[in-house]
């Protein structure tokens, strides 16, 4: 049986383990490729390797149960490099915090600086080009693409080449 189906046993769910998906290697996914499912509360996502759902993926559960880093997981996903491996609840509760310590500890205030230095700079952006050209693209990325009309393509303004939109964009990209 193909699909993931939650049963609601009072405030707790049960997830019935059924192979969703297959990653390009052939391992059995326990959802989807290239979307990460979230409960219907918000506080727990699901695995898409063993089907259990977790607050958080990435911090332990990815490395400590399957033996690969978060990196490696959203690559077998079909999800993007930026995508969080953590339930929105989680998320908020981690950003609160966060806001408490950027306000509280200098050192945090002075690596913000020197991202805008590096970003003023351009260098931020040559890091990320290099990173980018040297993955492949994410399956989520492709149906957000394919969803809205887009398609990728190799270089900028592949999608609106023939037309005078993609003579402008190619123009103002020399």
């Amino acid at each position: 049986m193909i699909g993931s189906r939650v049963a609601r046993l009072g405030s707790i769910a049960c997830h019935v383990r059924t192979v969703a998906d297959r990653a390009p290697d052939g391992t059995p996914l326990y959802a989807p490729r290239g979307e990460l499912v979230i409960d219907a509360g918000g506080e727990r996502v699901l695995c898409h390797l063993c089907g259990r759902a977790y607050r958080d993926l990435a911090t332990s559960h990815v490395y400590r149960a399957h033996g690969i880093d978060p990196t490696a997981y959203r690559v077998l996903a079909g999800l993007t490099p930026r995508h969080p491996l953590q339930s929105p609840a989680r998320s908020a509760d981690q950003a609160a915090l966060m806001r408490v310590r950027i306000a509280s500890e200098p050192r945090i205030g002075e690596g913000m600086a020197d991202g805008a230095r590096l970003a003023r700079s351009g260098e931020l952006q040559r890091r990320a080009q290099r990173a980018y050209r040297e993955r492949p693209p994410a399956l989520e990325r492709q149906r957000q693409l394919s969803a809205d009309g887009s398609r990728l393509g190799n270089r900028p303004g592949a999608s609106v080449q023939g037309t005078p939109q993609g003579a402008c964009a190619r123009a103002r990209l020399r």
